[in-house]
């Protein structure tokens, strides 16, 4: 599986929002003061003040669009999609030509699944203002998400065109480079991403994953030790990582990683390949004493015996691939 960087490039919250108000009414000068106080609220944290802050707001102010497009917002971060969706659905209705509330609202239906609608939102938004880079990004995600691989590309090429630097864009076009089998691009495309930021997670991870499709192991051994000192319970660096010093038979590594893929995945923190969970029992039988690892697995529940399929290292050591997982393997 790879990981898609930001899940949807959104509008921030801008003080020039007078430009929106229908008035300098001295009732929606209080508006603008209330809406920047919520906002402020929701940088330091106080989530709780800011939801009080936003819902009076928009109560009292019932088409102030500023109020109802960055409340649809904190809606969104807050995960609560179907009330974002009602609430930019309301703003747009007050300000429809307003290009960022239709990335809003896309980022927000891509969120829900619901991609043919996002692109739909995002080519209003690109009607409007066809030099919105953020809704040019959001497009291409939803695109790659349908498999539309190719036209995910264009939209961001179109997006870099006008902003080089934007590592999600760069993140995302790479990422589906790699979805189309392009590795060597996809990597080129990861070293853009963190020539300028150098910690993006999501970079790393699949730059990790391209390398090991390209059997470059030390490579992608590198690159998810690196995600997971940047984002240790990253859900699926772990199988990376642990396929890696697999495939290159470096034990200290496996042995280091043993009870760790036990623990997590038992916690269900991390989701592993199951033959890659089980590989880690063909050098070691201390849970199961006078077994021999050739006849049991380390997990203990079923018998690797020569009836049974085996998988071997490039050493020759044998890997059993005997049980699964009630996940998918993210590769």
């Amino acid at each position: 599986m790879v990981g898609r960087g930001a899940k949807g490039g959104i509008v921030e919250y801008c003080p020039c929002s007078m430009a929106h108000l229908p008035s300098p009414d001295p009732r929606f000068l209080k508006a603008l003061r209330a809406l920047e106080e919520a906002v402020q609220c929701q940088r330091e944290g106080r989530t709780a003040e800011a939801e009080r802050l936003f819902t009076r707001l928009v109560k009292k102010n019932p088409d102030y669009f500023d109020g109802l497009h960055f409340f649809g917002l904190f809606r969104y971060r807050q995960g609560e999609l179907n009330e974002a969706l009602r609430l930019l659905t309301k703003a747009i209705k007050v300000h429809p030509r307003s290009a960022d509330a239709h990335n809003s609202l896309g980022a927000t239906l891509d969120g829900l699944k619901r991609s043919r609608d996002a692109i739909v939102a995002y080519d209003r938004a690109l009607a409007l203002n066809p030099d919105h880079v953020q809704a040019l990004g959001n497009r291409g995600n939803a695109l790659s998400l349908l498999n539309r691989h190719e036209d995910a590309i264009a939209s961001y090429d179109r997006a870099l065109a006008l902003a080089p630097n934007h590592v999600e864009a760069l993140t995302n076009r790479a990422t589906t480079l790699l979805a189309l089998k392009r590795h060597e691009e996809a990597i080129a495309g990861y070293d853009q991403a963190l020539a300028i930021k150098r910690d993006h997670v999501d970079a790393l991870f699949n730059r990790g994953n391209a390398a090991r499709l390209l059997k470059h192991y030390e490579e992608a051994l590198a690159n998810y030790q690196q995600t997971l000192r940047l984002q240790p319970h990253h859900p699926h660096a772990l199988n990376g990582l642990a396929h890696c010093a697999l495939a290159i038979c470096d034990w200290t590594t496996t042995a280091a990683l043993a009870g760790e893929l036990d623990a997590r995945v038992r916690a269900g923190r991390s989701i592993i390949n199951p033959w890659m969970f089980l590989g880690f029992c063909a050098r070691c039988s201390s849970n199961a004493p006078g077994i021999t690892p050739a006849t049991r697995c380390r997990c203990g529940r079923r018998r690797c015996g020569p009836e049974r399929p085996i998988v071997t290292a490039r050493c020759g050591l044998p890997i059993c691939p005997a049980i699964s997982t009630s996940m998918p393997p993210p590769f």
